[in-house]
């Protein structure tokens, strides 16, 4: 049976060990990760940029597959879609 004093030193040297090999993230501010950001490019202003996704939903017959095909005509046509 291990000596209960002797569990707490294992312990410790577990904790520094982990402690020494991972350090985790640099704590940054959000005025360092707003200039990381890279600017959107978008293909509809505020509602379609390239290279993201989005979900649209809404009750059967609502239009949705006719709003997604009118801005899919527009952004093909470099029409504006709704001013």
């Amino acid at each position: 049976m291990i000596p209960e004093e002797n569990k707490i030193l294992d312990l410790r040297a577990i904790q520094r060990d982990r402690w020494s090999e991972n350090r985790g993230y640099r704590f940054k501010t959000f005025a360092e990760l707003s200039a990381e950001l890279v600017a959107k490019r978008w293909l509809i202003k505020n509602i379609f940029a390239r290279g993201e996704t989005s979900a649209w939903i809404a009750p059967p017959g609502a239009m949705k597959s006719a709003l997604m095909a009118e801005a899919s005509i527009c952004v093909a046509g470099g029409l504006d879609w709704h001013g």
